[in-house]
């Protein structure tokens, strides 16, 4: 006995032959573990994004990246100020 079944992934159709009722359950198995696996990781990105856009997280990556820019604008010029190329007022 020969089953063709036509199925589509991500807008492409394919036809696919089966030897066996088993193997097109054990297809559709694979399918079903597939997508849970696709569930499961948007579920983890949602989670992330919700952490990541949690107001204090938002609060102290500004408050970091506002740090940064000031330390090293100082340095920058410190460094400049030794060489002699800042202008003196």
């Amino acid at each position: 006995m020969l089953f063709l079944i036509k199925f589509s992934t991500a807008n492409i159709q394919i036809l696919k032959n089966y030897k066996s009722l088993e193997e097109i359950n054990q297809h559709l198995k694979i399918l079903r573990l597939k997508a849970d696996i696709h569930k499961k990781r948007a579920e983890i990105h949602t989670k992330f994004i919700k952490h990541a856009l949690n107001p204090t997280n938002l609060l102290a990556e500004g408050i970091a990246t506002l740090s940064q820019k000031y330390f090293y604008h100082k340095i920058l010029h410190a460094a400049l100020k030794k060489i002699n190329l800042f202008p003196k007022k």
